[in-house]
């Protein structure tokens, strides 16, 4: 009983060492995100700390219909990858997740055919940024899902949503943690 008792006092341990650590990621994400100059309308970047990821209103980083970064969007992303090299430094990853809205691309339908398409050259060129702002490329991965997960329905005749026309920067658990790894 007593090597049960300190396999059980071994692992609460662990439980509260990765506790404490999240809690201090989400404490600096927060304050960080709070600190970001943004350019554009209040609250363009967020950071949800319940699930690690920091969301960015696509009109802050592109055109509408359009992968390039702003310039304007560059100052942002810099600001956010300094923030992101102590975290990708302790081992985590990040996951660049670009989503749209539910209505068909219009402009440039013949670079981007479908949102798939346009969602994931969006990520693409976050993620490429970020890399030349200094993350390893071995820690950053990309994501395209187009209309699939919204932050809210889509009604029937909207001109899309808002609010689903977005960048994700998901931080993950450790790099070996990543999904599709």
């Amino acid at each position: 009983n007593h090597q049960a008792d300190a396999k059980s006092d071994a692992q609460t341990a662990r439980l509260a060492a990765t506790e404490a650590a999240f809690h201090n990621l989400s404490d600096k994400m927060k304050e960080f995100v709070n600190n970001v100059k943004v350019v554009g309308p209040e609250g363009d970047v967020e950071f949800n700390a319940g699930s690690n990821v920091i969301t960015i209103k696509d009109a802050a980083l592109f055109e509408s219909g359009k992968a390039d970064l702003r310039k304007d969007a560059e100052r942002i992303l810099r600001q956010l990858a300094e923030g992101l090299k102590g975290e990708v430094s302790k081992g985590r990853s990040l996951r660049i997740c670009g989503h749209t809205d539910d209505q068909p691309v219009v402009m440039n339908k013949d670079v981007y055919p479908t949102n798939w398409h346009l969602s994931g050259a969006r990520a693409l060129n976050v993620l490429l940024f970020l890399q030349k702002a200094g993350l390893p490329a071995d820690a950053i991965s990309f994501a395209g899902y187009g209309e699939h997960h919204p932050r809210e329905a889509n009604a029937p005749g909207r001109k899309g949503n808002k609010r689903n026309r977005r960048v994700e920067i998901a931080i993950l658990g450790a790099a070996e943690d990543a999904p599709g790894e």
